[in-house]
């Protein structure tokens, strides 16, 4: 896993086992589950991290089109939606969703753990700020008084372009796209203010390398949303 949205992990974890549950809803019988598919451990076999993935049905409702001889009408129906998504939980710090509607495993965790677990902003100028040696390929910025007060911005060395790139340092960032070097190893990486964070480049990216990288590159610029 090397891709998802961040939010904020507070409280110790002894262990976390698998988990399933079936409930009964408007007289459906519905299911929740995640489930632990690999313990990440450090040189000294404790176990840092897990990774897994989860499950939710829920009732919506959906529209029904019904068709007959004089007419053509639509009700509305309670339906059985399947929500999935994988997950890294790093006790203490932070989880990664594989995406933002991947938050629904949250109030599950939360209850079966006893963590509390709150969505993140990265702050994205003091990440700017940080990497000054990146090579920007992607910028959205916004919040300017200027007549381009917002908008997203490709291109390469987009900071040495002589009509946008004094703006663009000035701005307030929604969203980075950076390459630089670390550890002898080019990345390219994605991030957004709203918490979401992927490296396109190393491809060979392990869950482990990926949770360091968050740890050393971005926990120090995470703040709790409003």
């Amino acid at each position: 896993m090397k891709a998802g949205s961040l939010a904020s992990v507070e409280g110790e974890i002894q262990e976390v086992d698998s988990y399933f549950n079936e409930f009964e809803q408007q007289g459906d019988v519905l299911k929740e589950s995640f489930e632990i598919s690999q313990r990440l451990s450090n040189l000294t076999g404790d176990v840092i991290a897990y990774e897994g993935r989860a499950a939710l049905q829920t009732l919506e409702d959906a529209e029904e089109v019904r068709i007959n001889e004089d007419a053509i009408s639509t009700v509305e129906r309670p339906d059985i939606v399947t929500k999935y998504t994988e997950f890294l939980l790093v006790p203490d710090e932070f989880i990664v969703t594989a995406s933002s509607s991947g938050s629904f495993v949250f109030p599950l965790l939360e209850e079966q753990l006893g963590v509390t677990i709150e969505d993140i902003e990265i702050h994205l100028d003091s990440y700017w700020h940080a990497k000054s040696e990146a090579n920007p390929w992607k910028v959205g910025f916004y919040g300017r008084t200027a007549n381009a007060d917002n908008g997203v911005l490709h291109g390469a060395d987009l900071l040495e372009d002589s009509d946008v790139g004094s703006a663009l340092a000035d701005s307030r960032k929604n969203q980075l796209g950076l390459e630089f070097s670390r550890d002898g190893r080019i990345f390219k990486i994605f991030v957004t203010e709203s918490g979401y964070v992927e490296v396109y480049s190393p491809d060979d990216l392990t869950s482990s390398e990926f949770i360091t990288f968050i740890q050393e590159e971005l926990v120090e610029h995470l703040i709790i949303s409003d």
